[in-house]
């Protein structure tokens, strides 16, 4: 009789992994050394070998940590990167062979098995990714490692050239939204969020951690980890309706921001039904004239006219919004 349900197929998980964008695998080999606030994370990317150090104090506490699938020791911290034990593996598993090199022990991943040797190594971790890769597959993993925003004093580079963070607009130091805490299990827990001027198009962020496109005019950075999609890596649609409606009340209240919250993601964000009748009212004021009210038969539409109202045919109205915004106009 066997003492566990499952096993896992090596081949089956790499399969599974290898569909990934580099740039997403590798950024999943930072987010160790984002959590420890190191001075410096090196990427370097070639077309036979990638490598990831960093100059951290304190390296894996085990190996088990280094292998083992879900496996971690920051499950019940939802302030800290990564998704249950899973983000270094998936990386791992996408290359031909690897090495994880870090305090007193390397791991090492081999076409024949994984072996473990004792190391001298006294600082830091180094990740060394034997794998194949093109020209344009490395072009977009240097793009996708440049949107990564290194909490202070960590500097990334990559091949040579610091990573820029973008400029910060705002920071909403009070927002509750659902994250995922102990075991797993969502929870909601007050938290930042903080939105930095976007070039090229936006994105969600977690913890400086690029998630994916977001619909907003900023980047959106939440300071814990953001619920995803099954054993997907996109937002789970419910913390991205909750995250948006949080932006549109944040923000209604600003007259500078005010005047950017217009769009499809302020209708979608009002659609979802989690924006105050407030918000929905001061969108509805920057969007219609003063007096706009809305059509109901013949005899009323003639007399709000008559009065100085100007009727607006609820047709008119994106279908999302129609309902949240009839009962405010």
């Amino acid at each position: 009789m066997s003492d566990t349900w499952f096993e896992l197929s090596d081949a089956g998980w790499r399969r599974l992994n290898q569909r990934r964008p580099l740039g997403a695998l590798l950024v999943e080999g930072l987010q160790n050394a984002l959590d420890e606030e190191v001075e410096r994370v090196t990427v370097r990317l070639g077309p036979e070998r990638i490598e990831i150090e960093d100059d951290g104090r304190r390296g894996f506490a085990e190996p088990r940590l280094v292998y083992t699938l879900f496996e971690s020791d920051k499950a019940g911290a939802p302030a800290r990167r990564g998704h249950a034990g899973r983000g270094l593996k998936e990386l791992l598993s996408a290359a031909d062979a690897a090495r994880v090199e870090t305090i007193g022990f390397t791991v090492h991943f081999e076409p024949g098995g994984r072996r473990l040797e004792t190391t001298a190594r006294a600082r830091g971790t180094r990740i060394v990714l034997e794998r194949r890769s093109g020209e344009a597959e490395l072009a977009e993993a240097r793009a996708h490692l440049r949107l990564v925003i290194a909490p202070p004093p960590t500097v990334l580079i990559v091949d040579g050239e610091p990573v820029v963070p973008p400029q910060l607009v705002a920071t909403l130091p009070a927002c509750t939204l659902e994250t995922v805490g102990e075991g797993g299990q969502l929870e909601r827990r007050a938290t930042w969020v903080r939105l930095y001027a976007a070039t090229g198009g936006a994105h969600l962020f977690e913890l400086g951690v690029p998630i994916g496109p977001f619909p907003t005019p900023w980047h959106v950075d939440v300071g814990q980890r953001v619920p995803r999609a099954g054993a997907g890596h996109a937002q789970e649609p419910h913390s991205r309706a909750e995250l948006l409606a949080t932006l549109v009340e944040s923000l209604t209240g600003s007259v500078w921001y005010a005047a950017q919250l217009d769009g499809a993601w302020v209708e979608e964000a009002i659609a979802s039904g989690r924006v105050s009748d407030a918000a929905v009212r001061a969108y509805a004021a920057r969007r219609f004239p003063p007096g706009t009210l809305l059509s109901t038969d013949a005899t009323s539409d003639a007399a709000a006219g008559q009065l100085g109202g100007q009727v607006l045919d609820p047709a008119a109205l994106p279908a999302a919004v129609r309902e949240p915004l009839a009962r405010v106009l």
